[in-house]
């Protein structure tokens, strides 16, 4: 893994320089949103009293803060009524100063999750300030915004559950092997998704913060905007934290890696090399080094599987390295 690949290269080429033996610890867990990486900073990895703290970003990253709930047909036996049985598992993270405001009810219609997020008024202020492009009144305005997490609602619900499936239908394993498929069956709907994505065309640039939702889906996630601002606000206050605790903070951007085809992940890039110009935090644009690997025809990711493959690991520790290097030299 890079972190592996990180600790080894480090010791080995750095150390004797800077007198220092170097440890690496990865607290990234997988499927987790800002929200939790965020509670995880908090509850555990800052007792660590780390030198550097990295935060890995990506498009689903983003998508699973803002969304406290996972559904699943047949979600350990639980149908409800044929339908995905849904549980609030994952945290819920707002930006609202006040507890509510009068809004007509025609605007409720257009934006109506985006206001448990984060007060219209606030809303409509980052929408202006994000037309005339003024970063450094965007990022203060969101410092002033007071932060609440609340916890997962049905986790205690969900764990019980977990246990039951577990113990009854699984023979007390943790993993069984999945049942075959019809190879006929899995290359119809291969194809049938490669066709669906390619059939989608992207929105224009100008209408991206008001139109884009998470999966496409308007009626049950906010606005990209609002969704943008609940993350940035989380990795602002993960990144002061780290300061506060005398680490330097890193923000690791991957976004127009995964998916270059969505508008979005342009301005997400943006916004996060911004909030660490503002905030004075760190940053690496992985992108660009994963992009140019796969546009030279080598694979970063497995075939079956978009996580990074040994290569992909590899150009990820040594961009940490150079990024280390410079600092501990400098310093």
């Amino acid at each position: 893994t890079a972190g592996q690949l990180l600790e080894k290269k480090l010791n080995k080429k750095l150390s004797h320089k800077t007198g220092k033996k170097y440890e690496v610890l990865n607290f990234g867990v997988p499927g987790y949103g800002v929200d939790q990486m965020y509670l995880n900073w908090d509850l555990i990895a800052s007792k660590y009293n780390s030198d550097f703290l990295f935060i890995y970003m990506f498009e689903n990253n983003y998508f699973r803060t803002i969304s406290p709930s996972w559904c699943q047909k047949g979600f350990f036996g639980l149908n409800y009524f044929g339908k995905p049985r849904c549980l609030r598992i994952r945290p819920f993270a707002l930006i609202r100063k006040e507890e509510g405001e009068f809004i007509p009810k025609k605007m409720l219609q257009n934006i109506p999750f985006d206001l448990y997020y984060i007060n219209l008024s606030h809303l409509k202020m980052f929408r202006e300030l994000q037309n005339k492009n003024d970063i450094n009144e965007f990022f203060s305005l969101l410092e002033t915004l007071p932060l609440k997490v609340f916890p997962p609602a049905m986790n205690k619900q969900f764990v019980e559950e977990q246990n039951k499936y577990i113990k009854s239908k699984m023979n007390g394993k943790r993993m069984i092997k999945k049942e075959k498929k019809s190879f006929i069956i899995y290359i119809f709907s291969e194809i049938f998704d490669k066709l669906k994505k390619l059939s989608k065309t992207p929105k224009p640039k100008e209408n991206i913060w008001e139109e884009i939702r998470y999966k496409g889906d308007s009626k049950n996630f906010p606005s990209w905007l609002t969704n943008n601002l609940v993350n940035l606000k989380l990795i602002q206050v993960l990144g002061n934290s780290v300061k506060q605790n005398k680490g330097q903070f890193i923000i690791i951007d991957t976004f127009k890696f995964y998916n270059r085809s969505t508008p979005p992940l342009d301005f997400s890039s943006e916004f996060l090399q911004n909030l660490s110009k503002f905030s004075n935090f760190g940053y690496i644009p992985l992108y660009n080094k994963l992009d140019n690997a796969k546009d030279n025809g080598t694979p970063v990711t497995w075939k079956y599987d978009p996580h990074l493959n040994e290569l992909g690991n590899e150009i990820f520790a040594n961009a940490l390295f150079n990024y280390l290097e410079k600092k501990e030299i400098i310093n």
